[in-house]
């Protein structure tokens, strides 16, 4: 919580700089994250890494988020379902007996831990790192010591976001955040293994849906992870 409100205290600003720390013991805290990720995942993702050109069994460009939460900040304006009993069935192929899940049961997103693919590249004197194999993705560009990050959405065809009621809306955007970096290193070059540890939080934006009140949801995302990935050259 304390994180939190730091970063809150930056999301009042169009671009967020901030700076990076080192911590030596990020390979180990990325090693207890990975091991929290599902067996199978985990089995299934050294069988892909064996099978390629890297013939091992080394895991590497992946983040593992331990929190990604999404506060809606006009709750006041929000549908009101609780007169709802929703539920899903999950039926047992074997036995055919079908089982109620009642929404509301699962964990809370906060307790959530999921993978995602994880890219740092090198260009002249600018890091750039990003979580996300599609949009939306979570990106940190670091030069000279300094980081700006922004959460980048993308919806195609509808145009749904904003980050001011009085902007015309657009189906990409940019969005602003403030984080808390932690690297393996100061130093980087191509060919390097770097692990890390990001906390953030995106500045407030508007999301088009008519659900709400007013047709639009006012969102902001914060969460965590904790990243290894090698630097790579700039593509081509």
């Amino acid at each position: 919580m304390r994180t939190l409100l730091t970063l809150s205290l930056c999301l009042f600003a169009y671009v967020c700089l901030a700076q990076f720390t080192v911590d030596r013991t990020l390979t180990s805290r990325y090693n207890a994250a990975f091991a929290r990720l599902p067996k199978e995942f985990r089995d299934n993702l050294n069988r892909l890494m064996s099978d390629t050109a890297n013939h091992n069994d080394v895991i590497r460009d992946l983040a593992v988020h331990t929190k990604d939460v999404i506060d809606t900040l006009n709750k006041k304006d929000a549908p009101d379902y609780s007169h709802l009993n929703a539920f899903e069935l999950d039926t047992n192929p074997k036995t055919g007996r079908a089982t109620k899940h009642y929404f509301g049961t699962y964990k809370k997103p906060a307790e959530s831990i999921h993978p995602n693919f994880c890219s740092a590249e090198l260009r002249g004197d600018t890091l750039i790192i990003t979580s996300g194999f599609m949009f939306p993705y979570v990106v940190h560009k670091i030069v000279n010591g300094k980081v700006t990050s922004v959460y980048q959405v993308y919806q195609k065809g509808d145009l749904i976001y904003s980050l001011d009621l009085k902007q015309k809306p657009t189906s990409e955007l940019d969005i602003p955040m403030s984080a808390v970096l932690k690297l393996s290193t100061f130093k980087f070059k191509t060919g390097q293994t770097l692990y890390g540890q990001v906390s953030y939080a995106t500045r407030g934006y508007y999301t088009q849906n008519s659900a709400f009140k007013h047709n639009y949801m006012h969102s902001r995302l914060w969460g965590t992870y904790v990243f290894k990935a090698m630097i790579m050259p700039p593509r081509n």
